[in-house]
């Protein structure tokens, strides 16, 4: 069990910290009320192709250093942004990938708005613990960021470096229906967008010697969690049950209750 939830514990590391959506509903006039849909519409070891539906977004009123600003959230959405820059949120998912292929995305089709009068708030550090006790740093604000007449964050996608873990090639997915112009004080906002992602070529960080055999427990896990479950197939013959090392004083290896143990597990 300790073990389940140490896994769970790197997989939800992958990701931000959710954020709790709460103040004015801005809807895009699609649906009611709901989160970010994700739809993967084909996925296989060439790639997936996936369409994102947005229905809205919360527009929370913020006050900080005096100064009046909105912070975006949708549930299940995380945070993009440097230190002092406009913050936006974000949608990241985990993707599982082939073992020393490249990937990367394009934009098969899009449907945006765009709205005005939006000053979003700057991206901070957050509480910081000391042993002394926590306290919050000082504002920062970046106030050239907000000077500049283009799109935070450039694109409405960002794949990236591949990990592995227990010989599982991974890469985080991250999908940004939102865009501000600080300038202009304007956001667009993608009502649906479809993406194409594609695997080819040599990518950084691949798996130059796969084993034969991987863990059912983490398999099972990396297939809860990845948005392409099905596009690599693993025959359970390919998979092994962990086992225990035990590792003790000399003076143990003569308790039949040990023995008694490790013949057990």
């Amino acid at each position: 069990m300790k073990k389940i939830g140490l896994l769970n514990g790197i997989a939800l590391a992958l990701f931000c910290i959710l954020q709790p959506a709460s103040g004015e509903w801005i809807s895009l006039g699609i649906s009611p009320q709901s989160t970010a849909e994700i739809r993967v519409e084909r996925a296989d070891e060439n790639g997936l192709r996936l369409h994102l539906m947005f229905s809205g977004f919360e527009s929370e009123a913020v006050e900080l250093a005096e100064t009046d600003f909105q912070r975006l959230s949708f549930q299940g959405s995380g945070v993009w942004g440097q230190l002092g820059q406009p913050e936006l949120p974000v949608l990241r998912k985990l993707v599982r990938l082939p073992e020393q292929s490249d990937w990367h995305w394009e934009i098969v089709n899009s449907d945006f708005v765009e709205l005005s009068d939006y000053t979003l708030s700057p991206h901070q550090e957050g509480t910081v613990e000391t042993p002394e006790g926590a306290y919050d740093p000082d504002v920062v604000f970046d106030e050239t960021s907000y000077l500049m007449d283009r799109w935070f964050p450039t694109e409405p996608v960002e794949l990236g470096s591949p990990i592995i873990m227990r010989d599982f090639r991974l890469g985080r997915l991250e999908l940004r229906p939102i865009q501000y112009n600080p300038a202009r004080k304007l956001l667009r906002v993608y009502r649906n967008l479809t993406v194409q992602i594609i695997f080819e070529g040599r990518g950084e960080n691949p798996i130059l010697n796969p084993r034969t055999q991987k863990s059912r427990v983490f398999s099972r896990l990396v297939t809860a969690n990845v948005i392409n479950p099905e596009a690599f197939s693993l025959d359970e013959n390919d998979e092994v049950l962990g086992g225990y090392l035990f590792i003790t004083p000399p003076s143990f290896q003569s308790n039949q209750w040990l023995t008694d143990l490790v013949e057990w597990k």
